[in-house]
């Protein structure tokens, strides 16, 4: 897997959450509901803050999705971003796991 497709998998999660609480927020003002509004609301704020400080690159640890996010549509797979703007790490090179628990021998 890449970085550009782990990057992406957490960008469409944030994107459905956000949607999903505008939605929810929507039908909550026709009920009526306040207690719906106000999670709503929250399941918003809490993507926007995830959008801002959770999504990092999986080499340098720096914040990039509000980078990755406003340059790219919602749900399509521009390639408009190529390198993280931090370390210039190329988004299509695959992802390296590194076990904590392997040794080497």
């Amino acid at each position: 897997m890449t970085i550009r497709a782990t990057l992406r998998k957490k960008l469409r999660l944030v994107n459905w959450m956000t949607i999903l609480g505008f939605m929810a927020f929507t039908v909550s003002c026709f009920l009526e509901s306040g207690i719906l509004a106000l999670s709503a609301l929250a399941l918003v704020v809490f993507a926007i803050g995830y959008l801002f400080f959770g999504i990092r690159c999986p080499h340098c640890q720096n914040r990039v999705g509000y980078n990755l996010n406003s340059l790219t549509s919602c749900f399509r797979s521009q390639k408009v971003v190529k390198y993280c703007p931090f370390c210039a790490t190329d988004l299509d090179s695959e992802l390296v796991h590194h076990d904590a628990s392997y040794e080497g021998s």
